[in-house]
């Protein structure tokens, strides 16, 4: 076999091999990370826009962040930094309809993250965190949409129970069938 084919087989070999590495570090994305024979060394990976039940529009990226570069840490204050972060930006508008936070800041509490951008609702987590954070997001987000439909059955409750109050009032008062909707 010609070297230049020897060269570009060993390359493929090199690679194969990290991915597989690579993927024993995070199982969770294991069957991507073979299939695109990622290595870890790539400056950005978009591994989906969905976890289990959350729609996350904006990505499971991980990226390689390095302080003084165009790929930073959003509002980091200890100085400087050189890692490979998924970053995961959680929107309650395009998730809920609603600029309510939800306490979502408490996920930190449960889960090792790197960096909370509290400001921004950026979560920053390292590779062998990242399953139990998508977790703990994945149950926030169905306990506060399950929230949300219950405070939305009671609102419709009290509505149709203000209604059959008024109805029973009209009723009462011996109002004609034209005030009635």
């Amino acid at each position: 076999m010609i070297k230049r084919y020897v060269d570009e087989l060993n390359e493929i070999k090199e690679r194969m091999e990290k991915a597989e590495k690579f993927a024993k570090k995070i199982p969770l994305f294991e069957e991507k990370i073979l299939d695109n024979k990622y290595t870890g060394e790539e400056s950005s990976i978009d591994f989906g826009s969905r976890y289990k039940e959350i729609p996350l529009s904006w990505g499971i990226v991980r990226n390689h962040y390095v302080s003084g570069t165009n790929v930073t840490i959003t509002n980091y204050p200890e100085g400087e930094y050189d890692k490979y972060l998924f970053n995961i930006y959680i929107n309650n508008v395009s998730l809920f309809n609603s600029f309510e936070e939800y306490d979502i800041a408490e996920i930190t509490k449960k889960c090792d993250v790197y960096f909370y951008d509290s400001v921004n609702h950026h979560f920053y987590v390292e590779d062998e965190n990242i399953e139990q954070f998508l977790e703990e997001l994945n149950k926030w987000y169905i306990a506060v949409s399950k929230n949300l439909i219950n405070l939305k059955i009671d609102e419709r409750i009290k509505e149709l129970e203000q209604e059959l109050s008024d109805l029973k009032k009209q009723k009462s008062e011996g109002i004609s069938n034209e005030n009635i909707a």
